[in-house]
């Protein structure tokens, strides 16, 4: 009864707990060992998390759900000394996983200094947590020079009218501007689309398609939008009655990479957005 965020069974009822606050000091958690892993049957990228939460609003989200507004980061030396740890094991390929990992620019630059100063600067990391307005050139050519060959953007659409009623935050002029600094930079550039999002046409997607092809880019991800519980997609969906199938069965059965949508719209009926 006295653990915070517990949901349990009693008797026939489920009890939820009270919400525990988030926490906001991530240097306390110790590293993640992965010592049950049989690492010869797994891709040898290290997966390090370097913070939490994200302050955006975009519709389709749930960071706000399972992370928190709240951003928290963990500070360079103690990323600093994951990396390290891991280095020390022979590792050289890493993919920081953050929703927002350049929020914080100076954060950044301290890190790529101290992997310089401690000649780490061998390894290869992917970072697909990038949004288009929080880099500039000071930032870039520090992780260029760092280690840092892969950065994944997430674009989601094509125009400023949807970025507006996605609720981005970002202007198509700060998403051109970004991409055509990280490809002038020659980092691998990845971009992130939605397909089929509030009120999107045919129209809109053609213009997602015709940005991917205009920059020298090495790939891009076009994605089903999936409703998840607590974002504000699933409630507008939900009040509009556009479900194709039930919460459980998309849920469990669908992936990003699944053509099957879990909802249409007057805009893009079921089998517009299987074809697109």
């Amino acid at each position: 009864e006295k653990i915070l965020n517990l949901i349990y069974r009693k008797g026939n009822k489920i009890i939820e707990n009270p919400t525990r606050p988030p926490v906001t000091d991530l240097d306390k958690f110790g590293f993640p060992k992965y010592e049950s892993f049989e690492f010869e049957k797994y891709d040898h990228v290290l997966p390090i998390c370097t913070s939490r939460g994200c302050p955006f609003m975009c519709t389709f989200c749930t960071t706000a759900t399972t992370a928190g507004r709240q951003f928290r980061f963990r500070s360079p030396r103690n990323v600093l000394a994951e990396l390290k740890m891991w280095y020390d094991g022979g590792f050289r390929d890493f993919a920081f996983v953050d929703d927002n990992f350049t929020l914080v620019k100076h954060r950044v630059i301290e890190l790529c200094k101290l992997l310089e100063k401690n000649d780490m600067t061998d390894i290869n990391i992917r970072c697909a947590g990038i949004r288009a307005d929080k880099v500039d050139r000071e930032v870039l050519t520090y992780m260029k020079k760092t280690g840092f060959k892969q950065i994944g953007l997430g674009v989601e659409v094509g125009n400023d009218k949807m970025l507006k009623i996605i609720k981005k935050g970002e202007s198509m002029a700060d998403i051109e501007k970004a991409i055509k600094l990280i490809t002038d930079l020659d980092f691998d550039l990845q971009l992130y689309m939605v397909i089929g999002n509030q009120y999107e046409t045919e129209e809109d997607i053609e213009d997602s398609f015709k940005l991917a092809l205009k920059y020298p880019i090495s790939d891009v991800h076009f994605y089903n939008p999936i409703p998840f519980p607590g974002s504000e997609l699933y409630d507008w969906v939900e009040q509009n009655g556009y479900f194709l199938r039930d919460l459980g069965t998309y849920i469990n059965d669908n992936c990003n990479f699944s053509t099957e949508p879990a909802f249409e719209t007057p805009e893009l009926p079921a089998d517009d957005r299987r074809r697109l």
